[in-house]
């Protein structure tokens, strides 16, 4: 990958940044870009070498000068940086009739990749709420799970044949990972017939996301 037209290294004895350059190696703490175009080349640059690496570059913005040269200085980390779960695609809310195939699926990415579960939530008295881990005994409901479709995401599904009255209600995308957690969910309606289904639905969903330090 050409990274840009001139790329000069000072050598230092500390670790440092590793780039999708061959020439940007481990005992490089130092990298001065020369570019024609100053400030966001240089910022795409070091955003592509933090995605091709999977490196944390913690990097240290400095102002260029006459000549539009760049200087950053790379804090390097021995482990890839931490983030927490977000959801990349929430849960949609479904109508559909009893006996129908349905299915519900969210998206989620994280580092490390985060653990996703599939909750319902149940209404009880007086507005408490209560979370009933999916699938439980239920013969006609299963949970999907895989990884991707990108590196750190995690795509899960509920999907539930035939479908009938009692899966109506609030259904919870849960993800977690060391940083923290996120959430969204979605309500399943069941109608008895197409006609009962309003015309204009909407797609209300709603998530949350929550970091370890909260």
């Amino acid at each position: 990958m050409q990274i840009v037209s001139s790329l000069f290294l000072a050598e230092q004895t500390s670790p440092a940044c590793t780039g999708a350059s061959p020439r940007v190696n481990e005992h490089s703490a130092w990298a001065l870009y020369i570019s024609p175009f100053p400030g966001q080349r240089e910022l795409f640059i070091l955003q592509t070498m933090m995605r091709a690496t999977g490196k944390c570059l913690e990097c240290l913005w400095r102002a260029a000068d006459v000549y539009q040269q760049t200087m950053v200085s790379c804090q390097p980390k021995e482990r890839l940086c931490i983030q927490g779960p977000s959801i990349v695609t929430p849960p949609k809310d479904i109508w559909n009739v009893t006996g129908a195939q349905i299915y519900l699926s969210c998206e989620v990415i994280g580092i490390p990749t985060p653990v996703l579960i599939w909750n319902k939530i149940i209404q009880g008295q007086y507005g408490i709420q209560r979370m009933e881990l999916l699938p439980g005994d239920r013969e006609n409901l299963a949970i999907q799970t895989r990884g991707g479709p990108e590196k750190h995401e995690v795509t899960g599904w509920v999907l539930i044949s035939p479908l009938s009255k009692e899966d109506a209600g609030e259904y919870e995308c849960h993800a977690s990972n060391a940083k923290g957690e996120a959430t969204a969910s979605a309500k399943i309606h069941v109608v008895e017939t197409l006609h009962e289904i309003a015309l204009t639905k909407g797609n209300k969903h709603t998530f949350k996301e929550h970091t370890a330090d909260e």
